[in-house]
């Protein structure tokens, strides 16, 4: 069995999941948008998660693309929960009051 590795430009010192981040602001994060062939995937909601904790857009960065991917064609494909779209409905617009039938 031969191993092969490919170098680059990146030294992973820390990583956290979307997970772990909510609710945190950090100086900078780098992002790996890739596709995942492993659970769990990048979901609408954990990609607002990510990109919303840092103070401004010059704080984010993206990782490389893996060479066998076709850009990021797969982040398209991202619809909204419908579940979290009933539950956001059903607060009142203007009172922002939980209307429970």
């Amino acid at each position: 069995m031969e191993v092969i590795s490919n170098q680059h430009n990146i030294d992973l010192k820390f990583a956290i999941t979307m997970h772990k981040i909510q609710g945190e602001t950090c100086q900078r994060i780098i992002l790996d948008l890739n596709e995942r062939p492993f659970p769990p995937p990048i979901t609408l909601e954990g990609l607002y998660v990510m990109c919303s904790r840092v103070p401004n857009g010059n704080s984010l960065r993206l990782m490389p693309l893996q060479p066998h991917q076709d850009g990021f064609q797969h982040l398209k494909s991202l619809k909204r929960n419908p579940d979290l779209m009933a539950w956001l409905n059903a607060f009142d617009p203007h009172t922002g009051i939980l209307n429970i039938p």
